[in-house]
């Protein structure tokens, strides 16, 4: 992750710049590349970890891949990263911004695919949400959370916190 930290959080370029958004079906070899490694992710488990982050940071946020390194499913290989959703307003990108505000962590999870070049200046970044049922056991705990998010959301947009110009 730290090779994406200057193309989500640098100023040395223009957001459109650093952070160029692509999508899963572009015919090129990289959208090719983002697409296959989609595919082979476990979504359940993805979608349990997206929930049980919530819960623990009581923020949205999104899950992060570097597609440049293999998914692999060694028990001592950092498998997710979460990033929350404050990173991605540091990161001035209002698409990223929206979507990682706007979905409900309690029936979908938003996943980002990254590939940064050698210099690690920009990244091309694709999106996928995955869609889910919270089990009944912590669904109410997950309902409980949303609205004290909710709430922070409508005090912070009343004192004009959240304000970001497209």
């Amino acid at each position: 992750m730290e090779e994406l930290i200057k193309a989500f959080e640098g100023r040395h370029a223009p957001v459109e710049e650093r952070i160029i958004l692509r999508v899963l079906e572009d015919p090129d070899n990289d959208s090719k590349r983002a697409k296959k490694f989609a595919a082979e992710l476990d979504t359940d488990e993805i979608a349990q970890y997206s929930v049980e982050r919530f819960l623990y940071t009581k923020d949205k946020g999104a899950i992060v891949f570097n597609i440049k390194y293999p998914y692999t499913d060694d028990p001592s290989h950092r498998r997710f990263t979460w990033v929350p959703r404050q990173a991605f307003i540091h990161s001035l990108e209002p698409t990223l911004v929206r979507q990682v505000t706007r979905y409900d962590p309690e029936h979908y999870c938003v996943i980002l695919f990254a590939l940064p070049p050698p210099s690690g200046l920009s990244a091309q970044v694709w999106s996928m949400e995955i869609f889910f049922s919270v089990e009944a056991i912590i669904s109410f705990q997950v309902e409980r959370t949303k609205v004290e998010w909710e709430k922070k959301m409508r005090k912070w947009q009343g004192d004009g916190l959240l304000e970001l110009k497209e």
